[in-house]
């Protein structure tokens, strides 16, 4: 349930964002995150496009975008990290 309402979210989405928030405020690299979510090793640009497309049918269904509720942040050239509402994406702009 988000925000009062239920967002059904298919299994691969669901444990993206479970990792996500199991390790909040953590950057997590995009080859960690398909190695731990798909359980095998690709390469950068597989692991970049994979975890992007669905990172952006996540915010898409959530409602998120980079203007407002961007609570899942990318990290150019690394990974992803959630963070809990209220934190300034500004912190986490330097390198992890």
């Amino acid at each position: 349930v988000f925000a009062a309402r239920r967002v059904p979210l298919p299994p691969n989405q669901f444990r993206l964002l479970l990792y996500l928030a199991l390790n909040a405020d953590r950057v997590v690299d995009q080859r960690e995150l398909v190695r731990e979510l798909w359980g095998f090793v690709g390469s950068d640009s597989e692991a970049r496009e994979l975890i992007k497309t669905h990172v952006r049918l996540i915010r898409r269904k959530l409602g998120w975008n980079e203007e407002s509720n961007n609570y899942l942040q990318s990290v150019r050239g690394f990974g992803y990290m959630l963070s809990p509402p209220g934190e300034s994406a500004d912190k986490h702009d330097a390198e992890p």
